[in-house]
This record gives C-alpha cells, structure tokens and sequence, in this order.
C-alpha cells in the first residue's frame, strides 16, 4: 500500500477490511483495524 499506510497489508474478508502489519523476523502478525471496506482507510 502506498502513502501513509505503505509496510501495511490488507485482507478482504465479504465486506469487512482488515489492516495489518507482518513481522518476517519474529513471525508476528500485527491487526491494526478492521472494519467495513469504505471506512477503515479513513
């Protein structure tokens, strides 16, 4: 993704969005939002 949200990854799930960041080192896998598709960019 680009802009502010640029090292993040996102998954669509129906109509729900979810935000995310991946650590390759640790194999973590941080969620930082979910939410319906049009409203968790803003």
């Amino acid at each position: 993704m680009r802009g502010d949200w640029e090292g993040f990854y996102r998954l669509r799930a129906g109509k729900m969005r979810v935000i995310f960041i991946v650590d390759f080192d640790s194999a973590e896998l941080e969620i930082y939002t979910i939410g319906a598709r049009g409203d968790v960019y803003k």
